[in-house]
Formats: C-alpha cells, sequence, structure tokens
C-alpha cells in the first residue's frame, strides 16, 4: 500500500474524531468499506467509493478523494478498505471534507 495514501485515510479517520470530542453521549458504531486506486508523478492523486453502515441502520454511499505531494512515481490500490467510526451521534457526523498532512 502507498505510505501515502494509509497516511492520508489514518489522518482522516483522526481528523473525524475531533469535533466528536463536544457531543453528548456518541453511542453509534460506524464501519466504512471501500476502495481506492491512485497514481503518483510526483503529484499524488487517488480516487475510490465506499459504503458507511452503522449500528443503527443508517448507511451511506460515499466518494474518496486524497490529493498530495511528493517524491513518488507508481499507482497504487486498495481493494478491500476498512475503516471503524465510533462512538458517534448519527451517520451525519461523518459527512464533510477533511484536510490532513503528512511527512
Amino acid at each position: 500500500m502507498n505510505r501515502f495514501l494509509a497516511a492520508t485515510i489514518v489522518g482522516m479517520s483522526a481528523l473525524l474524531a475531533l469535533p466528536l470530542a463536544a457531543s453528548a453521549a456518541p453511542s453509534v458504531k460506524c464501519e466504512l468499506k471501500f476502495q481506492i486506486t491512485g497514481w503518483s508523478v510526483f503529484y499524488k492523486a487517488s480516487d475510490g467509493t465506499g459504503t458507511i453502515k452503522c449500528s443503527n441502520g443508517q448507511s451511506m454511499n460515499v466518494k474518496l478523494k486524497a490529493r498530495g505531494g511528493g517524491l513518488s512515481v507508481g499507482k497504487s490500490t486498495i481493494d478491500d478498505g476498512h475503516g471503524e467510526f465510533s462512538p458517534v451521534n448519527s451517520i451525519s457526523d461523518l459527512v464533510g471534507s477533511f484536510l490532513t498532512f503528512s511527512a
């Protein structure tokens, strides 16, 4: 797996948790299953799709996009990606755009 892509996904997961600290007693657990492919020639671009399913029955399809720079050339693919988000109040807590930096 491309290190940039892995760091970006981990960074996005960490950023998703920030606004949750102020919420009152969240109890919903959500899981993301996704696939994403990308390329890089000094500029890294990855796009993918996924589905978020939550323990309260909510679900939604999502689009993933990661962009960045760095010294790399090649292609990357994650075919069976998995992420967990908990606790949250609702699936709507997970909607939005997120920015992260990695070294």
